[in-house]
């Protein structure tokens, strides 16, 4: 995540405005974008590049008509989108919840890393003080217990879990 920061004014409030790119190129045309606002002195007070959603840059501006000139021309940017931005709609993108916190026992889970990668199972305790989960996997032959750390599994159906 790339998050720059200039003085801005102190009356109003932050206006945050959404830039559609490439996948995969938020943090190039970020940089693109800041580089462009530093050149032509345009008024550019932040820029949020999150993880999720992937497609998209945050800029921080006192107009929208000071998006255009930013963004004209610039490879892999899409365009604008239209409206503007809550602040607490940033901060959830910054800063997800943990996987841990979305869980519930008995939801349905995938493992996607270590050695059961691949393997579903339910929850049956969550340990949200040490971020670890028991499952019990589903492809055993017999009850299967086992105690995984919370970022090596992904909520199936089942839990509060949305994306």
């Amino acid at each position: 995540m790339l998050s720059e920061t200039r003085e801005k004014p102190v009356s109003g409030k932050p206006t945050f405005f959404a830039v559609k790119t490439t996948k995969g190129q938020e943090l190039n045309v970020a940089l693109l974008i800041r580089n462009r606002a530093i050149t032509k002195k345009l008024p550019l007070y932040s820029i949020v590049a999150p993880h999720r959603p992937k497609g998209y840059i945050v800029l921080e501006t006192p107009r929208a008509s000071m998006i255009e000139p930013l963004i004209r021309d610039i490879r892999h940017v899409k365009g604008r989108v239209k409206g503007t931005i809550l602040f607490d709609d940033i901060e959830r993108m910054v800063k997800p919840k943990a996987t841990v916190e979305l869980l519930t026992p008995g939801c349905e889970v995938e493992v996607i890393a270590g050695p059961l990668r691949g393997s579903r199972g339910k929850v049956i305790q969550i340990n949200k003080a040490k971020n670890e989960v028991v499952l019990q996997i589903y492809e055993a032959t017999y009850p299967l217990k086992v105690t995984m750390p919370g970022e090596q599994i992904r909520p199936i159906k089942g839990g509060e879990h949305t994306e």
